[in-house]
């Protein structure tokens, strides 16, 4: 890619195109991002055809070199982010300073910029948070604009309601309706009443499954005092094995050094599996989220931990600072995310 001599937000698909899915709703998303956040989108080649891992992580590493770039923004998560890593240019994007913007399966980059020392934003993918549905939700809007100032902080509000999947992208009702919702649960605390504050790390437990098979995780050691954050895909893989992994975090002495826990809320609807919209299903969400906090207080049950919080695979989400700073107030029960780069 050229350099380009304008202020812009770089769209890539660091895995899978949806834009070719759902064409409308990807260009719904562009104009969106004009008029939301007033700054033009430039379509990289991996937002618009199917291309090989090397030539999508050269859309990250080309982007990540534009002086006029404000962020770079996933289309959406995918499968292989994986395949990626052995393409980035190490140098590059050590230092730059472009935000990336993503989640999903993307974990697999912002762990590989949080090794570099860089702080990523955990969310906001382009067809899903930007281009469905009537409008972009306040909670999304806001956050991301944060993101761009490169300033100020957030506190992580419980939402009235929520969804976990919208419109069909082929259908025109994409455009102008979202998926059923429910009312939000409340967040669930537990642990010492406190306050911790670290640089923030984790992402989506069937990503960092994939991440602990290449030894790629952080060991508890460079994770002491951080602000591990966990989320779920909608791809489930049963409640059993969420806390498998929850014990294994455990077993490896994470909970022993950590200084908090956030959980996001899991994505279950009341027609887990099915491809047309579910409603979602805040009883089973909050059953499971119970049974984490029970499993991260066998090993450390003063552990500040707060379950249920809205990032990752549902709608509306905030966009966190990954490899950046979160506060969890134990004592207000205030979690607080902040958007300066390390």
């Amino acid at each position: 890619m050229h350099d380009i001599e304008r202020n812009h937000i770089a769209v890539v698909a660091p895995s899978s195109p949806a834009t070719l899915i759902g064409p409308a709703v990807h260009e719904q998303a562009m104009r969106r991002i004009n008029a939301e956040f007033g700054l033009p989108p430039v379509e990289y080649p991996s937002a618009k055809e199917k291309l090989s891992a090397q030539q999508r992580a050269n859309d990250i590493n080309s982007a990540s070199k534009q002086q006029h770039c404000k962020a770079i923004f996933a289309v959406v998560g995918g499968n292989d982010s994986i395949t990626l890593l052995k393409h980035f240019n190490r140098e590059v994007l050590a230092n730059s300073r472009t935000p990336f913007v993503g989640y999903s399966d993307n974990t697999a980059i912002h762990n590989f910029l949080w090794k570099l020392g860089r702080t990523s934003y955990y969310g906001g993918s382009t067809q899903v948070q930007l281009g469905p549905g009537p409008f972009v939700d306040p909670i999304q809007s806001d956050s991301i604009k944060k993101v761009l100032e490169g300033t100020g902080s957030l506190e992580l509000v419980k939402p009235s309601d929520y969804e976990v999947r919208g419109k069909d992208w082929r259908s025109p009702l994409a455009l102008i309706e979202g998926g059923p919702r429910s009312p939000y649960p409340d967040y669930l605390w537990a642990g010492d009443r406190k306050i911790s504050k670290g640089r923030s790390w984790g992402g989506c437990v069937q990503t960092l499954l994939q991440l602990a098979v290449m030894n790629e995780l952080p060991t508890p050691q460079q994770l002491t005092s951080a602000i591990l954050f966990l989320e779920l895909s909608d791809e489930h893989i049963g409640d059993s094995n969420v806390l498998k992994f929850v014990r294994a975090l455990g077993e490896a002495g994470y909970f022993h050094v950590v200084g908090a826990v956030l959980f996001g809320l899991p994505p279950h609807s009341r027609n887990q599996g099915a491809e047309q919209e579910a409603r979602p299903h805040p009883s089973a969400a909050t059953k499971l989220l119970r049974a984490v906090s029970r499993e991260i207080g066998n090993y450390n049950d003063e552990l500040p931990r707060v379950l249920g919080i809205p990032i990752g695979h549902l709608r509306p989400q905030y966009v966190i600072p990954y490899g950046g700073t979160i506060e969890v107030n134990g004592i207000n029960r205030t979690v607080t995310v902040f958007y300066e780069p390390r």
